[in-house]
């Protein structure tokens, strides 16, 4: 884990230093962040590459977990289905990866991951497992069901991404679980929530939602309390035992990345230039990456008929 972490770290920092030196200004990045449940422009090549700096490894580690608290739980057997709705740059399946490698299980995965943003940096860790992107915005309802073999999975999971669609494109999302043909007796429902209380409401509001239509729609029993969240134990903001490489062995952030990060308004020309348009904003881009495990919260809900 740690050597793919830190060469997709390298990799990514390379193609943002050579974007911030053809830009000469980071203006572009200004207003990247989640607060009051904002949305970044994914669509921005440069702006991706910002948010998978700060958070591409912390996102990693708790879908890692994640996954390992499913297989822990011994409610699915293999093999393992798994659709991943807002799937980004594929940064679950390299936690579902890890994890199963972590249990000695080297089965090939059958993944299929949507997002209405093309990302950059996803792909197959091993090449015979049969991971696939399919470009679609959730609202294109027809066109998207066309190309889903919705009857095998077993696995549904939303990577932080249930709460960011709009209430258009969570309607389709809802009529799709009410129309899908799932087949499977067993199937477990996962979702990474926000760590904002607003957004996490909302999180676990639209989970219970697409609980009741597989259970009401789809015939299934649900086996767990629907508020069950799991989060670590040591989850104080300031417990200095929450750094993420103690909760996950083999985790790790690149030390000279990571330094750039910290200090990424230095690669802006136009404050070094003294930038009259310099302000509180572009004060947060010297954010750190994060680090610790205090924002991990996620559901499975375990579903069988």
């Amino acid at each position: 884990m740690k050597q793919f972490i830190n060469n997709k770290l390298k990799e990514i920092f390379a193609d943002f230093k050579r974007d911030a030196d053809q830009k000469g200004c980071l203006c572009e990045l200004k207003g990247t962040n989640f607060q009051g449940g904002r949305i970044p422009d994914y669509k921005n090549a440069f702006v991706q590459r910002y948010y998978l700096l700060r958070f591409f490894p912390a996102y990693l580690a708790e879908y890692y977990l994640m996954y390992d608290k499913l297989f822990s739980i011994e409610f699915l057997s293999p093999p393992f289905n798994v659709l991943s709705i807002g799937a980004g740059c594929f940064v679950d399946y390299y936690g579902l990866h890890f994890a199963k490698e972590e249990r000695k299980d080297y089965s090939l995965i059958d993944y299929t991951g949507i997002d209405s943003i093309d990302w950059h940096y996803k792909g197959k860790i091993i090449k015979q497992d049969r991971a696939r992107f399919l470009h679609y915005n959730i609202s294109e309802l027809y066109a998207f069901a066309k190309h889903l073999p919705d009857t095998k999975h077993n696995i549904i999971v939303f990577p932080k991404s249930i709460g960011e669609f709009t209430p258009v494109e969570f309607g389709c999302l809802k009529s799709l679980f009410k129309e899908s043909n799932l087949e499977k007796s067993k199937m477990c429902l996962m979702s990474s929530l926000r760590s904002e209380d607003n957004c996490n409401d909302v999180d676990r509001r639209r989970i219970g939602e697409l609980t009741n239509i597989l259970i009401k729609y789809r015939g299934y029993r649900c086996q767990d309390d629907i508020n069950k969240v799991y989060e670590m134990p040591q989850n104080q903001p300031n417990n200095p035992n929450n750094y993420i490489g103690k909760e996950v062995r083999g985790w790790d952030y690149d030390n000279t990345v990571c330094k750039n990060v910290r200090n990424t308004l230095a690669k802006c020309k136009k404050h070094q230039d003294n930038c009259v348009e310099y302000d509180s904003d572009c004060i947060q881009l010297n954010r750190n990456p994060i680090l610790k495990t205090s924002y991990m919260k996620y559901q499975i809900l375990r579903f069988e008929r």
